[in-house]
C-alpha cells in the first residue's frame, strides 16, 4: 500500500506543473497564435513555464511577434498594436504617403464641418480648435 501511494506521489511531482497563459490583445479584432504551434491559442490555456513566441495580428496592422516569458504562476501579457496601420497598398513606410481622392477629402471635410457645428452648439472651446485646426490642415 505505501509503495502503492509512493509511486503515485512520485508521478505527480514529475507531471510538469502547468499554469493559466493569457495574452491580451488590445485591438478589439486582433488574434493570437502561438508560433510554434504545439496548440491553438486560447486565452487562459494551461502551459508549462518556458519562452513561447506569440503572433498578434489584426487587419489592416503590422503582425507582431513578441517572446513571451511564461513563469511557474499565471502569466497575463498586454500586446498593443498602435500606430502600424498598413496603406490601402499593403506597404508601411513608403517615400510618397498615398494621397486620398477628391471624394474621400470632401466626405472627411463635410465630417469635419459636421463635428465643428456641434462642437459649437454644445460649447466645448477646446473641440473647437482642435477641429478647426483639423479642417483649415485638411483644406489646404
Amino acid at each position: 500500500m505505501i509503495a502503492a501511494l509512493l509511486a503515485l506521489a512520485t508521478a505527480a511531482l514529475m507531471k510538469p506543473v502547468r499554469w493559466s497563459f493569457r495574452i491580451e490583445p488590445v485591438h478589439p479584432t486582433a488574434t493570437v497564435c502561438l508560433v510554434d504551434g504545439s496548440a491553438p491559442y486560447r486565452p487562459g490555456m494551461l502551459l508549462v513555464p518556458g519562452l513561447y513566441e506569440v503572433e498578434v495580428s489584426a487587419p489592416g496592422y503590422v503582425t507582431r511577434r513578441e517572446w513571451i516569458t511564461h513563469s511557474e504562476s499565471p502569466t497575463s501579457h498586454r500586446i498593443v498594436l498602435e500606430g502600424e496601420k498598413i496603406n490601402t497598398l499593403g506597404r508601411i513606410g513608403e517615400d510618397e504617403p498615398l494621397e486620398p481622392s477628391a471624394e474621400e477629402t470632401s466626405r472627411y471635410i463635410q465630417a469635419l464641418e459636421t463635428m465643428l457645428e456641434s462642437a459649437r452648439r454644445r460649447g466645448n472651446k477646446a473641440r473647437v480648435t482642435q477641429l478647426q485646426m483639423m479642417l483649415d490642415y485638411a483644406r489646404d
